[in-house]
């Protein structure tokens, strides 16, 4: 009986400190980054965070831990005083009540408060009966407007271009100066700011703008996909226990960019700083266009960096990062094929970023605010070197944010209101116009064709995936049905996405 008792009491306090670690967990994510997605962090406990992952593991332990440990203590401390002293209330000079007897009949009372307390806090920050719901009810949004790339014509120009597509991280229009779109008095990014001026941008207003992220494109991987695929990537939550067989098993049934140009005689590469592996980029690369992949690892097999190089961050800075493209794209051009090189930044991530020593500092601007703007300077000289370069008249060059920043410090507390912040995109060097790339409603599946159409390609109905090729001034998608009415219904549960484009199983008699 005694043992049984010892049990119940260990499983007690387990879940009582349980609770407590959860509830600071979700502290720490908030206030670095703020609302977000509940989807995003279910992606992420199925494929968490390796070694180079950014400070992300290391400004989470720091945290947390001490924290946490402080919290033992006390409760520790707490329960102590509780079975040495005997605490009595009297009521009224009459009842005498025992306060520890109380505690103790009512224990799993207190502990279901705090569980719905903490569930609450969980609720308004991450939304999680939203998320509940939307697992729940059904939406028809892809048999009604998903249009499959393996069904649509496509037809390249006489002489194919080159593509180069650089991803800045966390490159949204709250950058930029108020005059030109932005919410700041003067720009963070400078240099970007006028490669937007001078080039082709397609805006949500009459200013500088960019496309809206929606539901299942808040986080690079799924924006990626998002730009390339004109699809969301939205949790399975199917876990095989190998980081490396996200893609190789699953999204099987869709036709992306790297496969329509591989098709079509080009060759896929990307390059990043980071490990290929983390949320296994490199699966859905390889799976989508058989991208020649130059990562963190690659680095280190070339001798360009040290093994075991670590600067507590993702991998190598976008110093190295710029210097190897150079170095690559110099390599690839002494090739015939047409090619795909797309670059993906990481110093600009949060939380904090990553400032090089080579920066210069600006006093009147944050660490974090600094960061962005020596990446736009380190962008615009490559942008510079690019365009000396014989290969550059024949190739197109699109620069795109990935998706919105999540820190809340020094961009969300300090946005206004009313500010309403897209996804910057600029496009460069493209062989066609358009005289509707201002005031649209597009989000980052409209990238999909439209990079296509920025080649000089043509394509039937100007539709692929959930994306429009913007340049064509039709309706996107979120211009014709509602951008809050499209996000809604991306939010929620689909048999088709699941079954056929996520598992790769579309007998037309399983679609509903």
């Amino acid at each position: 009986m005694l043992k049984v008792k010892k049990i119940k009491s260990i499983l007690f306090h387990s879940l009582v400190l349980f609770i407590i670690l959860i509830l600071i967990l979700g502290m720490h994510i908030y206030e670095v980054y703020g609302t977000i997605d509940f989807k995003q962090i279910l992606f992420h406990i199925e494929f968490p965070f390796k070694k180079n992952s950014g400070n992300f593991v290391t400004a989470g332990f720091y945290y947390v831990i001490p924290r946490f440990v402080a919290v033992i203590i006390i409760y520790f401390i707490v329960y102590y005083l509780y079975r040495k002293i005997d605490i009595t209330v009297t009521f009224r000079k009459i009842k005498t009540f025992s306060l520890n007897i109380i505690i103790k009949k009512f224990r799993w009372v207190w502990v279901g408060l705090l569980f719905v307390t903490t569930l609450f806090i969980y609720n308004k920050y991450f939304l999680i009966f939203d998320t509940i719901e939307n697992f729940i009810i059904s939406t028809e949004i892809y048999e009604n407007y998903y249009v499959n790339p393996r069904e649509v014509k496509v037809t390249m120009p006489e002489k194919k271009r080159n593509l180069i597509y650089i991803y800045f991280e966390s490159l949204e229009t709250a950058d930029l100066s108020e005059k030109n779109g932005g919410y700041r008095y003067q720009s963070i990014t400078p240099e970007v700011e006028e490669l937007a001026k001078e080039n082709i941008n397609f805006s949500h207003t009459n200013k500088l703008g960019g496309f809206y992220q929606v539901p299942g494109t808040t986080y690079t991987v799924a924006a990626m996909i998002g730009q390339t695929a004109g699809l969301p990537l939205i949790p399975s939550g199917k876990r095989n226990g190998n980081q490396q067989d996200l893609y190789h098993g699953t999204l099987t049934n869709i036709y992306t960019l790297g496969e329509i140009l591989e098709d079509n005689g080009y060759q896929n590469y990307f390059m990043m700083g980071s490990d290929r592996y983390f949320a296994d980029r490199a699966g859905y690369l390889y799976a989508h266009g058989s991208y020649d992949v130059f990562d963190y690892n690659t680095a280190v097999i070339r001798k360009f960096i040290p093994t075991g190089y670590d600067i507590d961050w993702w991998g190598f800075e976008d110093k190295k990062l710029y210097e190897y493209a150079k170095i690559r794209l110099k390599e690839i051009t002494k090739n015939d094929e047409p090619f795909n090189f797309s670059l993906l930044t990481v110093d600009t991530h949060p939380h904090g970023g990553y400032l090089d020593e080579t920066c210069e500092v600006d006093e009147s601007l944050t660490h974090y605010e600094n960061v962005y703007k020596c990446g736009s300077k380190m962008l615009y000289d490559f942008i510079k070197w690019l365009q000396k370069q014989p290969f550059y008249k024949n190739t197109t060059v699109i620069i795109s944010g990935d998706h919105l920043n999540m820190a809340k410090a020094d961009i969300r507390d300090t946005m206004p209101d009313n500010y309403d912040p897209t996804v910057l995109n600029i496009i460069m060097n493209s062989p066609i116009t358009t005289n509707c790339y201002k005031n649209r409603i597009m989000t980052t599946f409209d990238m999909f064709p439209t990079t296509l159409a920025a080649l000089g390609v043509e394509i039937e109905g100007n539709r692929l995936g959930l994306g429009t090729n913007l340049f064509s001034c039709d309706n996107t998608i979120a211009e014709e049905i509602g951008l809050k009415y499209f996000s809604n219904e991306l939010s929620k549960n689909s048999f088709y996405y699941k079954t056929c484009l996520l598992n790769g199983k579309c007998k037309k008699e399983t679609i509903k």
